[in-house]
């Protein structure tokens, strides 16, 4: 895996980031804020798989200190893609290393994975949010502990994601609308599939579907 970090690195260069997503719950969102449990960006593992895991781990990686969908990043502007996640109103909004990569025209790679593991897409469900029939975030409002340069801090209250709208959630009809729209973009390395995509874009096709009244989720 180290090997793997490598490569993406050396594609990256230092003066760009590499990113990955090192959620640390196993279930959702929700579980976890009600679970009470403290996160701590310097000792709580990614659930995300050992990529993510031997990422955050890795020399000059830094992590968000956001208590569900924490990020982690190595590179040139580190700081800035990762500061004030843990204040942010939902987890992968406006405020979030998820919406700056609409701001800095960021590529998401998928490595190993297909499209449902595309944590970006809950930054458009916030986008999306007033276009949709339904809001895909519960009402109420979570508040959790996290450390922040080693102070125990609570978090302000967060909208975190709704658990019914969440198990209607599918991203099928995205991939079909990118690779029709030929901006899906697909390749292997050794036995890996790796699928690169433009935030840009997915956000696009997004915004094009939901021109249509189209949505990612099961009818209620």
């Amino acid at each position: 895996m180290t090997d793997i970090v490598d490569v993406f690195q050396e594609a990256v260069g230092p003066d760009g980031t590499l990113m990955m997503p090192t959620s640390s719950m196993s279930g959702s969102a929700l579980d976890f804020a009600e679970s009470g449990r403290i996160f701590d960006p310097l000792t709580t593992p990614s659930q995300l798989g050992l990529l993510t895991e031997v990422f955050r781990r890795s020399p000059d990686v830094i992590r968000s200190a956001h208590p569900t969908h924490s990020v982690a990043a190595w590179g040139g502007d580190a700081v800035w893609w990762l500061e004030n996640h843990h204040i942010s109103d939902t987890p992968c909004g406006r405020g979030t290393p998820f919406h700056r990569l609409l701001e800095r025209d960021g590529k998401i790679a998928l490595v190993g994975t297909g499209i449902a593991s595309m944590t970006f897409f809950h930054c458009a469900e916030e986008l999306l949010e007033s276009r949709m029939p339904f809001s895909p975030f519960t009402t109420e409002r979570y508040v959790m502990r996290c450390r922040v340069q080693g102070q125990l801090i609570d978090t302000p209250p967060m909208r975190l994601y709704a658990r019914d709208v969440s198990q209607r959630r599918r991203l099928g009809r995205l991939e079909t609308e990118l690779r029709n729209a030929g901006r899906w973009h697909e390749s292997r390395t050794g036995t890996l599939s790796v699928i690169v995509l433009r935030a840009a874009e997915v956000w696009r096709t997004l915004e094009e579907m939901a021109d249509r009244g189209v949505f990612c989720y099961d009818p209620q």
